[in-house]
């Protein structure tokens, strides 16, 4: 359980990363479109009929398979990973073979677990919140599917520069260049002529006066209109399913690991899991003052000393905090309100 809650948290930040960093800093900077002029803009969401219906339509009948690979100048390495999805099922794998899968039905959703290649079920998670307020939400799906229907808010300031082959595909290439001084900024995006997804996307960035340069991309690498659910996604009878409360601990200190360090007792719908001989809260509505005013208790009271990184950009604030304490390492993470503490026991040193 521990694996799949982890696997879900770093690819949502790895994607994350497209949308903000330094490009965004750059980008910024650029006139916006009522102060400069495009070379003859086309708007490219009158030509995609729903790119979102499209794949809704897809997935509750043939279901279809998606691989990608995404980067960021931020990141040494491109993320890469593969995701399907038919009817009720959605699964996800990353490229060192490790995934997760959800089934939904009516009221819950159930998690499933891929390791050593066979797909084992973890948990039932109602829908209705319980114990941790807004439940699971679904959130696997959209965060992977979205890339392929954001072409439809490319509405304007894109002029159409060509054609190419994305997967095996045909699409038409749309670009801009903004120069602005020193700033430069350049967009392409190619775009599936028959279903309007959006199957690679550019960005880069630079500002020669200070030296920055930022970038960040994504491309479908395989799309496939048609899919099967993998074995071993198969849901356990009622009873034989894993309640939530067998696994999530309401009480921060009921363990061993959480009971070394105070209780970061702030944001919303907090859910503390412990499994597999480690710990993860994950908690919403978090800000920042909640952690900087957390980190100064573990230095204060407790006298550690750990790493922090803290990096703002615009609209975006992402603080990262390791330390080891009596045999706990603590790895805490901070993004736009969302907060993650992940604890497990430290290696021996030597």
């Amino acid at each position: 359980m521990k694996k799949l809650w982890i696997i879900l948290l770093s690819l949502c930040l790895a994607l994350a990363l497209c949308s903000c960093g330094a490009i965004q800093d750059l980008i910024d900077v650029l006139p916006k479109d009522d102060e400069t002029e495009a070379d003859d803009p086309v708007e490219t969401g009158s030509e995609l009929p729903s790119a979102n219906a499209k794949l809704e339509a897809l997935a509750n009948s043939t279901g279809y398979e998606c691989a990608m690979k995404v980067f960021s100048s931020d990141s040494e390495e491109p993320v890469e990973l593969s995701f399907g999805v038919k009817g009720n099922t959605s699964w996800f794998i990353t490229d060192d073979g490790s995934g997760i899968a959800v089934v939904e039905e009516d009221s819950s959703y159930h998690l499933f677990d891929l390791t050593d290649s066979s797909w084992e079920y973890q948990i039932t998670m109602s829908k209705d919140g319980s114990p941790s307020g807004d439940g699971f939400g679904g959130m696997p799906l959209a965060n992977y599917a979205a890339f392929l229907t954001m072409g439809e808010s490319y509405k304007a300031g894109l002029s159409k520069t060509g054609s190419a082959t994305v997967a095996g595909r045909k699409c038409t290439v749309y670009s801009v260049t903004n120069n602005y001084g020193t700033v430069s900024a350049s967009v392409t995006a190619c775009i599936d002529d028959e279903l309007g997804f959006l199957m690679k996307y550019e960005v880069t960035g630079e500002n020669a006066a200070e030296g920055e340069y930022g970038s960040g991309s994504f491309e479908v690498t395989r799309f496939t209109a048609s899919a099967t659910v993998p074995q071993g996604i198969v849901v356990p009878e009622p009873g034989q399913q894993t309640n939530p409360g067998d696994m999530m601990h309401n009480v921060w200190g009921d363990d061993d690991l959480t009971a070394k360090l105070p209780n970061p007792d702030f944001g919303t719908d907090p859910t503390l899991i412990v499994s597999e001989g480690s710990a993860i809260l994950l908690a919403q509505d978090v800000t920042e003052d909640d952690v900087t005013g957390y980190i100064r208790t573990l230095e204060g009271q407790l006298q550690i000393r750990g790493e922090l990184s803290r990096d703002t950009e615009e609209g975006t604030t992402m603080i990262t905090y390791t330390a080891t304490h009596e045999g706990v390492s603590l790895n805490l993470q901070f993004v736009n309100g969302m907060f993650t503490v992940q604890l497990s026991p430290a290696e021996p040193e030597g």
